[in-house]
């Protein structure tokens, strides 16, 4: 979402100034911190609706915007300059994996909740594969065959079962962004 991707470019600039009057390890645990209310914001305020999704994503991504410049800055000048090319190689390449990793956790919190939660009536199921249910959009998609009451619940179930999955994927993310934040303010003690 757009109000995300803008506040994280904000963070990002700002993270430089900051620094200058707070500690990195301050600023970056912080930054964690307010991801982890990010999350939080999106799991436990209740039924979603565009604004608070719009807030949730700038919380998050005002945390990302000062984690990731900060931490990036305080890799490449931990190094003697002719190690600066490694450094930047290694800095990327832990946050390809990390993103690729994430994505892969989180997705599959939300995918198996998803899955194990949504209920579908058998005359939906009959002559059917799960693959049509594999999603919350094969879900509404195929839910339009059942222009009544098993069409009905069908789509009840599925949003039930994906609210859920986002709040348990939320609540795993917190613990992730939480445990991120105590590493960094154990370890960047010098910065």
């Amino acid at each position: 979402l757009l109000p995300g991707l803008l506040v994280t470019v904000l963070g990002g600039f700002a993270a430089v100034r900051l620094v200058r009057h707070v500690p990195a390890r301050v600023v970056v645990a912080a930054s964690f911190m307010m991801s982890a209310s990010g999350y939080a914001i999106a799991a436990f305020l209740g039924t979603p609706s565009t604004m608070s999704i719009m807030v949730a994503f700038a919380v998050l991504g005002l945390g990302i915007g000062l984690a990731e410049t900060l931490t990036n800055d305080l890799m490449l000048s931990s190094v003697p300059p002719n190690k600066a090319g490694a450094a930047s190689a290694i800095s990327e390449t832990a946050y390809e994996v990390g993103a690729v990793l994430g994505t892969a956790v989180l997705g599959s919190v939300l995918t198996s909740t998803y899955r194990s939660h949504l209920t579908v009536p058998a005359v939906a199921r009959w002559g059917e594969n799960d693959s049509s249910f594999e999603s919350l959009g094969g879900t509404v998609q195929y839910a339009e065959y059942f222009p009544n009451m098993v069409g009905e619940r069908l789509l009840a179930s599925a949003h039930a079962a994906f609210d859920l999955g986002v709040q348990r994927t939320s609540a795993v993310a917190i613990v992730i962004a939480l445990a991120a934040a105590w590493v960094a303010w154990r370890t960047l003690k010098d910065a």
